[in-house]
């Protein structure tokens, strides 16, 4: 009777939170969007503008060459010296050179808050031009009355249709060029994933479920000191994924091709860069502190690196797109989101490491299943609750990018989520099956059968964070 009513309270609570959640979320915007400009799109002015000056929806980074216009010959007639306008983060302003009676193109690429590249470009004449546009004689279709956009991940292109105009066959190459080398950007964006993830949830593994379950078993502690060697090892392939995700950020961000110094400059100067340099600096500091707390006889090391890992996983909240909606909300939904899978799929890691270690394979067979039965059955009831703080979180992140049913289906984004919440539904059916055997065979194939569909999930969530939510749009 007591787990009877334990179980409706949490079933109570679980339904109280995602109520709140639903009801107090609104429609978010997409990325960046160009709202406002000046000279305006597909417009004629009757003197030369002085300036260019561009209105997002949301603050924007300039760090490279956000603003390029052009004349009808393709040379470039600003001053370069675009920038982010320092009393309004959200407006972007480019100095002109003289420019006499034509037809101009502007070109702009910034990057959203949520570090995806946002680019477009479109048309305005001087003067008389107007007339000579439309004879055929001033620009032609790259100086259309409305302009063309493109959203484009730090890890991949994405093409956009803008306002209504098309785009010029040099931006259909370009964003299929985009594509292109934004398929390994995705994989290498899934892959620091599950980087972050796993190493932030091998420290809740051992402090909520191994030790408890082991008590003052020695070889308890020893079946997870390998957890020292599996934590630089999870560090490591984090630098390797955020070398690849940090190399396409700085090629689409400057439109330049890759090279050693764009590379240090994107690192050092950008703010994608600082949110990666923060995330590498607290990686190595739970590595450090997962390695001292396997080697030590005491518990509150793992706490210890438990609440450096948590810290580790804001720093995948500030590059979300939660982080563009400017509001609070979404953005600790978004941490918690992320606190629940790390527990999870950090905690399907370190079972499986702690099970195939040697220590435990030299246990007794009984006192081996004795401890494998408590772990599995501390592991159930905290993988329970991390799925309810996913399903809490997921659906409010869902209601808040995807405004309507047909936007879940009919959009990139909406059909990345479909792909993601299918691998999810898998995972928990497997989930559930080692919760009925309670560490009993075949609960250690299962168990890495759960860990490749956690794998799965992590490069279709890379995926997902790489297109533009239709929210908004």
């Amino acid at each position: 009777m007591p787990n009877r009513a334990a179980r409706k309270r949490v079933a109570l609570l679980a339904g109280l939170v995602a109520a709140w959640l639903l009801l107090s979320c609104a429609p978010a915007l997409a990325h960046a969007t160009l709202v406002e400009a000046s000279p305006e799109r597909g417009g004629e002015v009757p003197e030369p503008p002085g300036r260019v000056e561009l209105r997002f929806t949301e603050p924007v980074g300039a760090e490279f060459d956000p603003v390029v216009v052009r004349d009808a010959d393709g040379a470039r007639v600003d001053a370069r010296d675009a920038r982010v306008d320092p009393e309004d983060a959200r407006v972007v302003l480019a100095g002109l050179e003289e420019l006499p009676e034509g037809s101009y193109t502007v070109e702009w690429r910034v990057t959203s808050i949520d570090g995806h590249v946002v680019e477009g470009r479109y048309g305005f004449a001087v003067a008389a031009a107007a007339g000579d546009r439309s004879s055929g004689g001033g620009g032609g279709e790259e100086n259309a009355p409305e302009a063309t956009a493109a959203h484009s991940g730090h890890h991949a292109g994405h093409g956009m249709g803008g306002a209504g105009g098309g785009a010029a066959s040099d931006d259909w190459l370009g964003t299929v060029s985009g594509l292109a080398a934004g398929r390994a950007a995705e994989i290498s964006h899934g892959l620091a994933l599950a980087a972050t993830a796993l190493l932030a949830g091998l420290a809740p593994f051992a402090a909520l479920v191994w030790l408890p379950a082991g008590g003052r078993s020695g070889v308890a502690r020893a079946a997870i000191r390998p957890f020292g060697a599996l934590a630089w090892g999870l560090l490591l392939a984090l630098a390797v994924a955020g070398a690849g995700e940090l190399s396409s950020f700085a090629v689409r961000a400057s439109g330049g091709d890759l090279s050693a110094g764009l590379f240090w400059r994107t690192l050092l100067d950008s703010r994608v860069g600082a949110a990666w340099l923060a995330r590498l600096g607290l990686a190595l500091l739970v590595a450090a502190t997962i390695t001292a707390a396997a080697g030590s006889e005491r518990t509150w090391p793992w706490w210890a690196a438990t609440g450096a890992g948590a810290l580790l996983l804001a720093t995948l909240t500030g590059l979300s797109h939660a982080a563009a909606t400017g509001r609070p909300l979404p953005l600790l939904a978004d941490w918690a989101h992320a606190a629940a899978a790390a527990v999870w799929m950090g905690g399907l890691l370190g079972f499986a490491v702690a099970l195939s270690s040697g220590p435990l394979r030299g246990m007794a067979p009984d006192g081996r299943a004795k401890l494998r039965e408590r772990s599995a059955r501390r592991f159930s009831a905290v993988a329970t609750a991390a799925v309810t703080a996913l399903a809490c979180t997921g659906l409010y992140a869902a209601v808040l990018h995807v405004p309507s049913p047909q936007a879940l289906l009919g959009t990139p984004y909406g059909l990345a989520l479909v792909t993601k919440l299918a691998l999810l539904v898998l995972l928990l059916a497997v989930g559930a099956s080692n919760l009925l055997l309670r560490g009993r065979r075949p609960f250690g194939r299962l168990l890495v059968v759960e860990l490749l569909l956690a794998l799965g999930l992590f490069a279709a969530t890379g995926f997902l964070t790489s297109l533009p939510p239709p929210g908004g749009a």
